[in-house]
């Protein structure tokens, strides 16, 4: 959830909204099991790559040269912005609570809010974020995918879908999720992840099984 795109449509488009407790408790261990294997198999096939890079490095420390260039970074504002920003998405549900807020206020409000701290502390600097380093592209293809994607709710496209889903697969989750796994992965394989979550969403929210989301 913490800026990427799937998260947060899954988190968003849930019904009740998913926190980022969820995420912790449900993808990360999947995640770290996925993180080693996929470690070892890249130690596997670059095994020889990896041999030369090291015999590289062992020549430039045997002639007393750096392993690379030394740069001073100013890391301390960037650091104690990247840990306010943190604390505030892992404490949102506790926040939102307490202050009788929407799900997932926090989630929203939060990386704007340190964003426009970040643009204040480095307000010179203003036109270049915004001319150069904001991908405007990319926040305009969210926004149309939105769209897209609630006009095929609005009309109840996503409510024929589901119930076809379901009439071809049951509403058993020893056979939904398989198939919702291996759909989402073939579909994934022709069109743009983020695209494929976005149109498949809806479905899976109108089947209202929530372990389903996970598949993914």
């Amino acid at each position: 959830m913490l800026g990427n795109p799937v998260g947060i449509l899954i988190g968003q488009g849930a019904r009740p909204p998913l926190s980022f407790n969820d995420f912790m408790i449900w993808s990360f261990p999947i995640m770290v099991v996925e993180f080693f294997v996929v470690f070892l198999v890249m130690l596997y096939l670059f095994r020889v790559d990896l041999r030369e890079m090291d015999k590289k490095l062992e020549a430039r420390r045997a002639s007393g040269q750096p392993l690379g260039p030394i740069v001073a970074v100013p890391h301390a504002l960037g650091l104690l912005v990247l840990f306010v920003l943190l604390s505030l998405m892992v404490l949102h549900k506790g926040i939102e609570k307490t202050l009788e807020l929407p799900a997932n206020t926090m989630l929203i409000t939060a990386p704007l809010v340190v964003s426009g701290m970040l643009l204040v502390l480095r307000r010179r600097k203003i036109r270049k974020y915004l001319e150069h380093d904001i991908e405007w592209e990319a926040l305009i293809f969210f926004m149309m995918l939105f769209m897209i994607a609630g006009s095929l709710e609005r009309t109840g496209t996503t409510d024929l879908l589901a119930e076809g889903f379901a009439a071809t697969f049951g509403d058993r989750q020893e056979v939904l999720i398989p198939a919702v796994l291996g759909i989402s992965a073939l579909g994934s394989a022709f069109v743009e992840n983020i695209v494929f979550v976005a149109a498949f969403m809806p479905i899976v929210v109108k089947l209202g099984q929530t372990p389903l989301l996970w598949a993914l």
